[in-house]
Parts: C-alpha cells; structure tokens; sequence
C-alpha cells in the first residue's frame, strides 16, 4: 500500500474525529461536570423578571436596609425597627445552580 496525500488526510480526518468523540462522550459521563438547570420552568421564571426588578427598586427606595449574616446557628435576616413583625411574610429559596439536589 502506498502512503500518499489522500491517504493521510483520510487519516487525519479519523483521527481527528476520533479526538472529538473522546472528549463529548467524556464529558458526557462525567458526573463532576454534570450541568443542571436551576429551574425546570426557566422560561415562566423569565416571564416574571419585571416583577424581580421592581421588587429590587422597592427595596432600594427604603430607608433602612434589611440585611443578613451568616453565623453558626443559619443565617440571620434583619428587617428595618418601621416594620411591623405582623406585616412580614414571604419565603427564602436557597439553590445551587451547579447541583438541583443540593437545592434547598
């Protein structure tokens, strides 16, 4: 047989595309780089942005601030001395983006 141009660019390319499957069926089974959504209804979450930014506007017109910190017990939320306890309410969500399974 003989070993001519064609030969090694027939080579080049199975070689070539030997490399490429290598590392998409590697990266594939790779459970270290396993890539979750955040949110399976991502598109709904979208939709409802606006509402996101103007609760953030809102928060930015206070007076006082609502802060937190993180101490050994959890974390600490503090709400301005104006606001009436009775008048709180809401939900925390704490997720992971690089893991679902660790949301919380």
């Amino acid at each position: 047989m003989k070993f001519n141009w064609g030969t090694g660019v027939v080579i080049a390319f199975i070689l070539f595309i030997s490399f490429i499957m290598y590392f998409v069926i590697s990266m594939n089974t790779d459970k270290s780089l396993d890539h979750d959504l955040v949110d399976e209804n991502y598109y709904k979450q979208e939709l409802e942005f606006q509402n996101d930014i103007n609760k953030e506007k809102n928060a930015k017109t206070l007076a006082s601030k609502v802060t937190w910190k993180k101490t050994t017990e959890g974390i600490v939320i503090s709400f301005p001395a104006d606001f009436e306890d009775k008048n709180i309410t809401g939900k925390v969500f704490l997720y992971r983006p690089s893991n679902k399974q660790l949301d919380f």
